[in-house]
């Protein structure tokens, strides 16, 4: 009986670790949606507002430059200003192109790898669940030989009577 006991508290320690192994697999293939359909999508918006907001920036600064010139030729502003149109001109273009990469680099590559750290996230979860399944299982297993052994122990005479062990010193019931 006390070994029943321990085996059962093996049992439910097994199914407890079997149980979380599931939690941990079902919390992975949740993070793969979120990444896929959330996520990803949001950094991917956010990349095309950055696109937007340098295109516009862009589009701003040639017109500033366009309009230094003139204003140059005229002598209504100095060359400083001018070159630091020019130089803010530049400046929108770098960002764009930033931005542009940034777009490059998410769509080629961190989006693939992600889903793929992600993905064996889930199969390596889904093994260590397998693992602790079957962990669990052999503990059922093993707590019900001892409750079969234990319910074997019991024995029943057919009738009314006395029992005599053979091999009992203490009793003497006049034959050996």
């Amino acid at each position: 009986k006390e070994s029943l006991i321990n085996q059962q508290i093996s049992t439910r320690g097994a199914e407890a670790s079997f149980q979380q192994a599931k939690l941990t697999r079902e919390v992975a293939e949740i993070a793969v949606k979120e990444y896929v359909e959330g996520i990803y999508a949001q950094d991917k918006a956010t990349i095309n507002g950055e696109i937007k907001l340098a295109e516009s920036d862009l589009a701003r600064a040639a017109d500033r430059v366009e309009w230094a010139k003139r204003m140059f030729d005229k002598g209504y502003v100095s060359r400083a200003q001018r070159v630091s149109e020019e130089l803010n001109l530049q400046k929108a273009q770098f960002a764009l192109e930033q931005a542009a990469s940034k777009l490059d680099v998410l769509e080629k590559f961190t989006k693939d790898k992600t889903i793929k750290e992600l993905r064996s996230d889930v199969e390596k979860a889904f093994s260590d669940e397998k693992a602790k399944e079957q962990t669990y299982n052999l503990e059922k297993e093993k707590e019900a030989k001892y409750e079969r052994q234990i319910a074997n122990c019991k024995l029943l005479a057919p009738g009314d009577g006395l029992v005599v062990y053979a091999n009992d010193p203490g009793r003497n019931f006049g034959s050996n």
